[in-house]
């Protein structure tokens, strides 16, 4: 039975290893007004799809969100909003129009 339990684990993992899509992380770190906070941005490289996941963030006041900015060439564009709960940890799916790969900053 333990042999069982071993392969089958063994060939789920290389299951996951070879269909799982290599990602690209950007860390974020926080501002003047929130200099504890952090985020980090996970995409896949080829920058069809992103995640945002910040934690410290300080409470907003109520009706207030966050915001994540896409930069390029000095222009932003909106990545959506998010809230984060009472421990100041938000996510956030990117709606980005185009590949997350052709900003150069983010905010």
């Amino acid at each position: 039975m333990v042999l069982l339990l071993i392969t089958s684990n063994v060939i789920l993992w290389q299951r996951l290893l070879s269909t799982s899509q290599p990602y690209r992380v950007v860390a974020l770190a926080g501002t003047e007004n929130a200099s504890n906070a952090s985020a980090m941005l996970v995409m896949r490289s080829d920058g069809t799809e992103g995640m945002l996941y910040a934690s410290k963030l300080p409470a907003l006041q109520q009706g207030k969100q966050y915001q994540l900015w896409l930069i390029h060439d000095n222009q932003r564009t909106s990545g959506g909003v998010f809230s984060a709960n009472a421990d100041g940890v938000g996510t956030l799916k990117i709606a980005a129009p185009g590949s997350l790969l052709k900003y150069q900053a983010f905010g």
